[in-house]
Formats: C-alpha cells, structure tokens, sequence
C-alpha cells in the first residue's frame, strides 16, 4: 500500500533537520510518495524544498531504489496556523495546502500566496516571541536545574535565547541559499531556541530535560525524565514525584493571558482566500483536557461551517487515545461530508516517527484533487 505524510516541520518552525535532511530521511523511507511540508506560521522552508528535492534525489537515488523506493516523492507545500479558542480555552491549528505551487511556476504562485498570507505570518511572530517569554519566566519562577543561581534575570537569559536565535536564522537563510526567494518569513521563536541554550544558561544543564519540560505532558515523557533524575541521584520515588510535578511546566498556558492570537475562523478564512485546501489538524490532542463532545462543539462544527475541507483523521496520538480518536474522527468525517487527512506531525530528533499516521495516498489525494 502507498501512504502520503502531509503533515511534516523543518527548522524553518520548530523542527529539528534542515529541508535537505527532512527529504533524505523521507527518501528511505519507501512506501510514501507525497508528502508536503507544514512548519508552523511560516512558508519560508517551501522554496529550499522544491529547489533542493532534484539533487536529493540524485545523490540518494540508488540507496533508495534499493531499499524498494521508485521515484522521488512528490512535494506540496503547506502552512501550519496558529489561533486559538477561547471558550474551552485551547490552542487550535489548522493546515493549509497549496497542491497548485508547481516547481517550474512556483515563483509567481508562491508570491500571490503571499500577498494574503504575509503581513498575518509577520504579525504572528511576536505571539511566537511572547510564548518563548513566558517559557523562561516559568524557568524562573520554579527555578529549574536551579537557573537562578546562574543567570541574573529572565530578561538576561532571554537576551541570549534571541542572540543565537538570530544567529540561526541568518545561518539557515544562508545555507538554504534564501537570498532571492519569494518568500523570506522568519524562522518562529519556539521551545527548541530555549533548549538549545539551555546549556549555556544553566552549566551542566540537560536539553533533554529542557526539552522534557516545555513539551506537553504525557506518561511516556514523565518517565523518561524521572529517568534523567534518577541519574542526577535522585531515588526512583523522588524522581517520579518530581517529574510528575516539573514534566509539561514551561509549555504554552492554556488561556495565554494577554497574547493576542488568531481567531478560528478569520484564520481559515485568511488560508481559503490564500487558495489553500484546510484540515484541521490534530483534533484530539487537548483530549482528555476537552473532551470529543466540547470540541467539536466548539471548534470542529465552526470551522466546517465556515467551508473547512478536511480532519486531520490519520495521526500518531498518544497509544492511550489514538484508537478511539481514529475511530471518532474518522466517523465524523464520513458524517459530515469532509475529506480526511493526515501524517506524522514530523520534527526529527525522538518526536515523531516519519512513518506515523499512516494517510493512504488515495485519500490523500482525494483531499488534495478533489
């Protein structure tokens, strides 16, 4: 069976590889043939993409035709948006495709796209910024790997986050060869500037914990820091109360207080006039906070009002939920006349596996190609 991934981040947001490693790693990866590429608020990873996807392939066409792999996988360019409702309250992000950006006209195309799309993406930078704000100032407050000791202020600390935030940005326009694209959108703040530094701002300091503590909580990922404890010398016992209590705590609040974010639906209606085909993404993921019921109520049956095409149906949720949220939302698309999608929410590093959320290519393409 061939399988689509339409749902995949690079360094451009807050992946972790670069496009030309995201398309390596794909590559052998033999039963997926379309994949589009996703990052959050930001179109800037689609030209590197479709300018570097021809010598990728090139360069790793033997390995992967020996591996099972016929032609190289086809690119559609994408968008992840942020916005957020405040009723429940939850973050809520819709996907936006683009299957008409063909490489030979992708030029013209991707300019028009950004017309409408532009000063919204630059706007949404500094809702990026704040998060990342608020990430170090919950740092300090709980003073993890007792960062207080080490750094004066959280204003300090973040001074150093946005240095070498820049740093990266310059560094990746430049490797990417970004100078004369169409579209040259900042890279977005996120938890990854953080981590990267963390290093640097506490002596001695783990990213993994870092890391660990700005993700959403789930059992797997308090585990795996009550681990790193337990190597700080820490009994089990003590490191799993610890872990319980520090593990999901710098991520992203659930009311964001004073943020100014995106509403649903002049969001989707923003992707519509852009051109792009909508899904909404990742429905279950606030489950169990919301529950089905709130959701749909809230978001899903809105946004579908309003013209969204598509769920996001085929995604790598947590074991604990994935099979009663596949089957819910899977029923629901079939219900209310919408197409399906899906992927594997990809970020590189142990976040996501390329292979999760396994979108046959024909309802992929039955999404795309309507």
């Amino acid at each position: 069976m061939r399988y689509a991934n339409l749902h995949m981040h690079t360094l451009f947001s807050d992946g972790l590889d670069t496009p030309e490693k995201v398309m390596e790693t794909l590559f052998l990866v033999p039963d997926i043939d379309l994949f589009a590429v996703t990052d959050h608020d930001s179109l800037s990873g689609i030209e590197p993409c479709l300018n570097l996807l021809p010598s990728v392939w090139e360069r790793h066409e033997t390995q992967a035709r020996q591996m099972g792999r016929k032609k190289a996988p086809a690119l559609v360019a994408g968008i992840e948006m942020s916005c957020f409702e405040s009723s429940l309250p939850c973050m809520v992000h819709i996907l936006g495709y683009f299957p008409h950006v063909e490489p030979d006209a992708a030029h013209a195309v991707l300019a028009e796209i950004d017309a409408v799309l532009g000063a919204h993406v630059r706007q949404i930078d500094d809702l990026h910024r704040r998060r990342v704000e608020q990430q170090v100032h919950r740092a300090f407050d709980l003073d993890l790997d007792h960062i207080t000791r080490y750094q004066p202020s959280p204003e300090h600390a973040l001074s150093i986050v946005y240095h070498r935030a820049s740093v990266k940005n310059a560094r990746l326009f430049l490797q990417c060869g970004k100078k004369n694209d169409v579209i040259n959108h900042s890279i977005p703040l996120s938890c990854h500037d953080v981590v990267a530094v963390w290093p640097e701002l506490v002596p001695g300091g783990s990213k993994e914990k870092a890391l660990l503590y700005a993700q959403r909580p789930t059992p797997e990922r308090k585990a795996a820091l009550a681990a790193l404890f337990v190597e700080d010398g820490l009994s089990p016992e003590q490191a799993r109360e610890k872990a319980e209590r520090l593990q999901g705590r710098t991520q992203w609040p659930a009311s964001p207080g004073e943020l100014v974010i995106p509403e649903l639906i002049p969001t989707l209606e923003l992707l519509k006039k852009a051109g792009a085909r909508t899904s909404l993404a990742h429905p279950a993921i606030t489950f169990p906070r919301i529950d089905f019921e709130a959701f749909d109520r809230k978001v899903l049956y809105p946004l579908v009002e309003s013209g969204l095409d598509a769920i996001e149906v085929f995604y790598p949720y947590d074991p604990a939920v994935r099979e009663r949220a596949f089957a819910h939302y899977y029923e629901l698309a079939q219900k209310l006349g919408l197409k399906m999608s899906g992927g594997s929410d990809y970020h590189g590093g142990n976040r996501s596996d390329m292979r999760g959320g396994r979108l046959p290519l024909d309802v992929a393409r039955n999404f795309l190609w309507p």
